[in-house]
C-alpha cells in the first residue's frame, strides 16, 4: 500500500503487523492490553484529525513483564517510514513509561525490536524523506540498518 491508497486502506495494511504483534506477545507469554486505537473500530477521517496528534499517536500496547512499558507497532515492506512528527509523541510516551517499537517486514517475514533510544541513534544516520500526498517528512529506514545500527553500539 502506498500513499495513494484511502486512509482506510493504509489503516487496514497495519494491521498485519499488529496480528504478528499480538501472535509473538501470545507465543513468548508477555501479559499485554491494547492500548492505542483498536483498528478493527474505524474512526472517519474527519473525525480521527481533529484529535491532538499526541492522542492519536497512542502506542498500540503495554506490555507487562518486570515493569510495564509501551509498545508501538509498525509494519513495512523493506523500508521503514517514521514520521519526524511523530518523535514529540514519542517522547512525551517515553517520559510516563519506557517506549520500544515492534516491527514488522511483509517482505521478509520478520520480526525486529527495539528501544525508543536506539530508533533515535539509528534516524541520525538514515535518510529524511517526504510523503508525496501530504509532505510530511519522514526518516527512511532500510530494513538491514537496525541491525547495522545495533552491530556499531557494540563495538
Amino acid at each position: 500500500m502506498d500513499y495513494k491508497g484511502s486512509f482506510v486502506e493504509r489503516v487496514e495494511s497495519f494491521d498485519v503487523a499488529e496480528i504478528e504483534c499480538e501472535s509473538f506477545l501470545k507465543k513468548k507469554k508477555i501479559d499485554y492490553i491494547r492500548y492505542g486505537f483498536d483498528h478493527n473500530k474505524r474512526i472517519k477521517s474527519d473525525i480521527w484529525f481533529k484529535l491532538p496528534q499526541v492522542i492519536r499517536n497512542k502506542p498500540d500496547f503495554i506490555v507487562f513483564q518486570s515493569k510495564s512499558s509501551f509498545l508501538e507497532v509498525k509494519g513495512c515492506k523493506d523500508i521503514l517510514k517514521v514520521k519526524l512528527a511523530d518523535f514529540k509523541s514519542y517522547d512525551f510516551y517515553n517520559q510516563i513509561m519506557p517506549l520500544s517499537f515492534f516491527f514488522y517486514s511483509t517482505t521478509f517475514r520478520q520480526i525486529k525490536m527495539t528501544t525508543y533510544k536506539e530508533l533515535k541513534i539509528l534516524t541520525t544516520i538514515c535518510p529524511i524523506d517526504k510523503y508525496k500526498d501530504n509532505n510530511k517528512e519522514y526518516y527512511k529506514i532500510d530494513w538491514g540498518a537496525i541491525d547495522d545500527m545495533r552491530s556499531m553500539q557494540k563495538k
